[in-house]
């Protein structure tokens, strides 16, 4: 048998190693092209993501500045509303003035 020597053990360890070795090659290679593929997907996704992100974004802003408007349309139809109100409040206030003054002097004379 050729384990019965140690020149025999001697290279059963040299093939042992040469096969480790060439395993450690096979592994590290397919670590390097399986890594290289995912990176290329990450990539490929990141950059989808990016123009989504952009598009994301612009929709935002549309949407702010349409709020922004609406806003400004809001506070403009608040302010005539309430100078509509204070108009009425103050010829309601001269009518009723108005027609004390009237009253007023036939009570008076009368």
């Amino acid at each position: 048998m050729i384990l019965a020597s140690l020149a025999g053990w001697y290279s059963f360890w040299q093939v042992a190693t040469l096969i480790s070795l060439a395993l450690t090659f096979i592994a590290g290679l397919g670590t390097f092209t399986t890594a290289k593929s995912v990176n290329e997907r990450q990539a490929e996704e990141n950059r989808k993501q990016a123009k989504e992100l952009l598009q994301l974004r612009k929709d935002v802003s549309s949407a702010d500045q349409k709020s922004a408007e609406a806003n400004a349309r809001a506070a403009e139809a608040n302010k005539i509303a309430e100078e509509e109100r204070l108009t009425k409040a103050c010829r309601r206030v001269s009518a009723q003035i108005a027609s004390r003054h009237l009253i007023l002097p036939t009570l008076i004379l009368g």
